[in-house]
């Protein structure tokens, strides 16, 4: 079935350097995460908060483009591709669940853990587990798509009905579907307005529009699009969403509006131009790597982060915002990172041992 995907040589690719960048940029995402999460707590600024909101979007085409990248490395793109690729997020969210549920019941209830653990919302960020697996369904289907469409006008013709098919779909999943009313992206069929932002990301790997070149075009990249965000949130801040008016995918933030959308690439080719100029930078290369290793370790952030914040943070720090505000947030970011980061630890490690000792 999936015989046609074979990517071509020109196609292989995925340096260590590219990935360095996107890792950057998966940090920067889910600092942004952390800022929505902590809106009312940390700040109370509420243009503060829209500046945030790009997030999630921005991990969606993350995704994408890993994914091509993986696919045109040789990877499965058929059912066994799709389960390996579900199976990391599936087990470390089972286990969070897990966790959540001890912790703020003090016991376990099996039958309340099964209906949390299908309802995706015994914290809220938790519906992007959902969201991820929905928009895996369409990986192989969309790579394979592109691998049939050659790389030439009538390509780009191709491609360009492929799009259009998916702003269909997305619009009627956006405004017309609903799965347990699981909350954002993640309750909608195939992630509505996401599934095009994880499209765009592959295209954006498939002809290599990131792809570093000179410091020149990193710091154009970063200095236009870093300036086209800032203007995009500068405008709905004072104007709201006047663009998604006369566009059917709606106002919301979560799937992500034609705005929001649009301010979310804007961030991807700005963190693209940062963090290759950092990369390449001679005293500042040092960044880019702390960048790129702290980049892949957000899922279990991702996953964590609100249990340490409400369980926590807003249990025995609660008066530390109102003494010094800035304090508060190197604290609380500080303590929601590095304690998702140690539950990771202690997973891997267990995991390790259980292995060492089956062999």
């Amino acid at each position: 079935m999936f015989a046609f995907c074979k990517a071509t040589d020109k196609e292989k690719v995925g340096t260590s350097r590219q990935v360095a960048w996107i890792n950057g940029a998966k940090l920067v995402a889910i600092l942004a995460v952390l800022v929505d999460h902590t809106n009312g707590v940390l700040y109370i600024n509420q243009e503060f908060a829209l500046a945030s909101y790009f997030s999630v979007a921005l991990f969606v085409l993350l995704s994408g483009m890993t994914s091509y990248m993986t696919n045109a490395n040789g990877k499965d793109v058929s059912g066994g591709g799709y389960l390996r690729n579900c199976k990391k997020i599936m087990a470390a969210y089972s286990l969070a669940v897990a966790v959540y549920l001890v912790v703020q019941t003090q016991g376990f209830d099996f039958s309340l853990y099964l209906y949390y653990l299908f309802h995706f919302n015994i914290s809220g960020p938790h519906y992007f587990v959902l969201l991820y697996v929905q928009l895996m369904v369409w990986n192989g289907v969309l790579y394979c798509l592109l691998q049939k469409c050659p790389v030439s006008v009538k390509g780009w013709v191709c491609e360009g009905m492929v799009l259009a098919g998916i702003l269909v779909l997305a619009s009627w999943t956006t405004n017309h579907t609903n799965i347990l009313d699981v909350y954002g992206g993640g309750g909608k069929l195939f992630g509505g307005t996401y599934l095009v932002l994880y499209y765009f990301g592959m295209l954006v790997q498939r002809h290599g529009w990131l792809r570093e070149g000179s410091i020149e075009k990193s710091v154009g990249m970063l200095a236009f699009f870093g300036t086209a965000w800032f203007l995009c949130w500068r405008y709905t801040c004072k104007n709201g969403y006047v663009l998604d008016r006369y566009v059917p995918f709606g106002p919301g933030s979560n799937p992500p509006s034609a705005t929001l959308s649009i301010s979310a690439v804007f961030m991807l080719f700005a963190m693209f131009g940062l963090f290759t100029i950092l990369g390449q930078s001679r005293y500042l290369s040092w960044v880019s790597l702390l960048a790129d290793k702290a980049g892949r370790h957000t899922l279990y952030i991702f996953l964590y982060h609100r249990l340490i914040l409400d369980c926590f943070l807003l249990e025995y720090m609660l008066d530390l915002p109102q003494k010094n505000r800035w304090i508060a947030r190197v604290v609380y970011f500080g303590v929601m990172i590095t304690g998702a980061w140690l539950i990771e630890w202690v997973v891997s490690y267990v995991q390790k041992n259980l292995e060492m000792k089956r062999v």
